[in-house]
């Protein structure tokens, strides 16, 4: 059992029936042991599952105390952080779909996500460039039509 654990497989537990005496307590501490191990791990291990498939309504549950609960913190903090983002640049695409080009990601972004922000900010820079130029382009002809009318 003990060679299998060190392995990682945490699946296979000892029967106490099979020892008399101490053994037999060895043996179903040694299960309580590994139960008390697998199951945060499998708790983040579908959290995990969860953030691959796209769900970031997910959270790692479980009520675990020291270690453990740490990584259910930084579990569920991590989450929180993707969710947050994901969600701010979801609204401002969606904002510049319905064209409003004013919009502009101002949240501080750690590590990759600075090149998204970036990129965002760049387009809707852009593309406010690109509009104003059309539009000044649109005053030129339509203040050239008017002079043509005007001698017309």
């Amino acid at each position: 059992m003990t060679r299998l654990a060190v392995e990682g497989d945490l699946d296979h537990r000892g029967d106490p029936a099979k020892f008399k005496g101490e053994y037999a307590k060895v043996i179903a501490g040694f299960n309580q042991t590994l139960d008390a191990v697998i199951e945060p791990i499998q708790a983040a291990s579908t959290a995990l599952d969860e953030l691959a498939k796209g769900n970031l309504k997910t959270y790692m549950d479980g009520d675990y105390k020291g270690q453990h609960g740490k990584i259910k913190e930084d579990m569920n903090r991590t989450i929180d952080f993707l969710k947050n983002y994901v969600d701010e640049i979801t609204i401002t695409l969606q904002r510049i779909g319905e064209g409003d080009l004013s919009q502009e990601i101002k949240t501080y972004y750690h590590g990759d996500f600075v090149a998204i922000k970036l990129a965002i900010n760049g387009i809707t820079t852009h593309l406010s460039e690109v509009m104003k130029e059309i539009d000044d382009a649109a005053g030129q002809v339509e203040a050239g039509a008017i002079q043509i009318s005007d001698g017309g």
